[in-house]
């Protein structure tokens, strides 16, 4: 092994280097490699040393004005980064960037979200149970289970896992479950699993929690929907849930979370005076443009602030610096209506719809109908209530309403929307109007009664009474005493159509 032989001077250590290089190389080849440490490590210091020398006095100033460069460039470059992020941020949508990390941070909701009421005590006393939130689009029900989830992290002793029904399968609840018993077997730890639309989960996959140690507190789910859980959810994982219920945004609480979204989006208000030098707060939004953003939104937080980021984008885009309540209904023409043509609102409005109809209120009767059109509702499904609205409401006191509630319904077959709604509005209007008679529908219903809840068993059909279309039916006496009835006859039928056993009953008798 040979080392690195000291010079007189840095040209005679230049060259002990190169020399000890080729000799390291070829003895590196001949010898599988093998250099020696000490003498490697010689060289890498010796390096150093010709570097320092080699550099002139005449120089340092240049090296002083490059370091202090370099450090203007990495400032720089600590600026795009910021630039970066700040254009990844701008990236998400409105609703997503002013999502409340806090409970204080979230506006309505008062009645859970209180100082004293259920969520914040909760989560002062560290323990949180299974919970279903339940309410409209954009009320919070994400932001609150997100919230949970935190709370939960930072407890220390509960792991987190988050699912979408939407596209999850029974594959990847199992894993979480797998997961969760694993944690709690070696850790202790509990696992608080967030399942976003939890009313698409099928019975399958809800079957899995039950099997799971859900009920033993290993799991806690915490869910989220905008259907009514008694729908879709089994009772079993029902009970084991608090069902939690949001309500929809007051169109005050609304409008407080646009004023706030507007700083963000660097809109002024109205009252609001253009701050110096901040060429961007020059947009002036008025009030009334940001009640009718309300009001078009009806209740959804998330629809209202993507309407005002859109809203904002439009009017930079015009390059005007007003938006007032005329640009508001340009732009956002359509109303957004809260409805669902599976859900509870679904069973809501047409539940509204015929209970105008039986009171004879022509104009809530119009009301309903048009939410329902406008929310997007089959207008078969409308026609095919208002036949049942006409035998079951009108009855015996119009024989003009089934007809007609019947030619609706093929009208709607034949035409579609939207001519058809016109047909829908004739004829519900026309059932409104109409003379109500429930006789012939509790007459039904009390003969069912009848039926269904007997102590024993049915009685026999009367012999004169059956059909007798045999001859040996008729040896066994059927339809033998029955008397053709004509009709002639002012007082009607002598015979008797009842068993014996029923002649007193009478399913017309008025309470």
């Amino acid at each position: 092994m040979e080392t690195l032989k000291r010079g007189n001077d840095s040209d005679s250590d230049i060259e002990e280097i190169e020399r000890l290089s080729k000799k390291t190389k070829i003895e590196g080849n001949s010898r599988g490699q093998t250099v020696g440490f000490l003498g490697v490590k010689n060289v890498i210091k010796k390096q150093a040393i010709l570097f320092a020398k080699k550099m002139p006095n005449e120089n340092e100033k240049k090296i002083k004005y490059e370091a202090e460069h370099t450090r203007t460039r990495t400032f720089k470059t600590n600026n795009n980064t910021d630039k970066k992020e700040n254009a990844e941020d701008s990236l998400l949508l409105l609703s997503e960037r002013l999502r409340p990390k806090k409970i204080s941070d979230i506006i309505g909701q008062d009645d859970i979200l209180g100082e004293n009421s259920l969520i914040p005590t909760l989560l002062k006393g560290m323990t949180i149970p299974s919970i279903i939130f339940w309410g409209p689009p954009g009320c919070g029900k994400t932001t609150l289970s997100r919230i949970l989830i935190d709370h939960a992290k930072g407890s220390g002793n509960c792991r987190t896992a988050q699912l979408s029904a939407a596209s999850c399968n029974i594959s990847d609840i199992k894993g979480v479950i797998k997961l969760a018993r694993n944690d709690w077997a070696f850790s202790k730890r509990k696992t608080l699993l967030f399942v976003d639309e939890i009313h698409r989960l099928n019975k399958l996959q809800q079957d899995a929690f039950l099997a799971s140690d859900f009920e033993s507190g290993v799991i806690i789910l915490v869910g989220a929907t905008t259907q009514n859980p008694s729908f879709y959810l089994n009772n079993a994982l029902l009970s084991r849930c608090k069902v939690i219920t949001l309500n929809t945004l007051s169109i005050d609480n609304m409008i407080s979370l646009l004023k706030k979204a507007c700083s963000k989006l660097n809109l002024r208000l109205e009252n609001e005076c253009m701050e110096e030098n901040n060429e961007q707060s020059k947009i002036q939004i008025t009030d009334k443009a940001l009640k009718l953003v309300a009001i078009y939104s009806d209740g959804d937080a998330r629809t209202a602030l993507n309407n005002l980021e859109c809203l904002s984008k439009c009017i930079m885009e015009k390059h005007k610096d007003l938006i007032d309540d005329q640009f508001v209904k340009d732009y956002l023409s359509v109303k957004k209506v809260t409805y669902d043509r599976n859900g509870e609102e679904h069973y809501n409005c047409i539940s509204a719809f015929q209970k105008s109809i039986r009171g004879s209120d022509d104009n809530a009767t119009i009301y309903w109908l048009t939410r329902m059109l406008e929310g997007g509702e089959d207008p078969l499904f409308i026609a095919r209530r208002m036949v049942v609205i006409a035998s079951e409401d009108v009855g015996l006191a119009d024989a003009n309403a089934l007809p007609l509630a019947v030619s609706a319904l093929q009208a709607c077959q034949a035409i579609g929307l939207p001519e058809c709604s016109i047909n829908l509005a004739h004829c519900a209007t026309y059932l409104a109007r109409a003379r109500k008679s429930v006789e012939s529908y509790m007459a039904y219903k009390q003969a069912q009664l009848l039926i269904t809840e007997r102590d024993d068993l049915l009685p026999a059909v009367p012999l004169h009474l059956r059909n007798a279309s045999t001859q040996l039916m008729k040896d066994l006496g059927y339809g033998k005493g029955y008397t053709y009835f004509s009709g002639e006859d002012p007082q009607g039928s002598k015979q008797t159509y009842l068993p014996p056993e029923l002649q007193d009953v009478n399913f017309f008798k008025k309470n």
